[in-house]
């Protein structure tokens, strides 16, 4: 898989997590809803990129079994932000974190099966 699409799927997976989750907990309130995609777009796209980096980094590994190992990396930082309480700009970095686990543990599990699909 690419570093463009893996940026570009964990990016979209985040946004519509944080979308969803905003609409099912403001009961359907466009100006909150309106204000968290605001507050949350810039470390998505932080987050989103960060991964696509990571995990190109991780392709330049040699052995699958590395590779499989850097892919989780994000996903247990991810892990910890979400156990953490940290407040960060107006924005809970524990909801992005829990937000960030399900979307990039998605691209990375989509990264690793194309990384087991290919010959080496």
């Amino acid at each position: 898989m690419k570093t463009s699409t893996a940026i570009t799927l964990s990016i979209l997976f985040q946004f519509l997590g944080i979308l969803i989750t905003a609409i099912i907990l403001e009961n359907g309130d466009i100006n909150t809803i309106g204000l968290i995609v605001v507050i949350f777009i810039l470390p998505i796209v932080l987050v989103g990129f960060l991964n696509g980096l990571l995990l190109n980094f991780a392709k330049k590994r040699k052995g699958n079994y590395k590779k499989r190992i850097w892919s989780f990396i994000p996903i247990i930082v991810l892990a910890v932000i979400a156990i953490t309480n940290i407040h960060f700009l107006d924005g809970d970095m524990a909801y992005l974190g829990l937000i960030g686990v399900f979307a990039i543990g998605a691209t990375n599990i989509i990264w690793n099966i194309k990384l087991k699909q290919q010959v080496i």
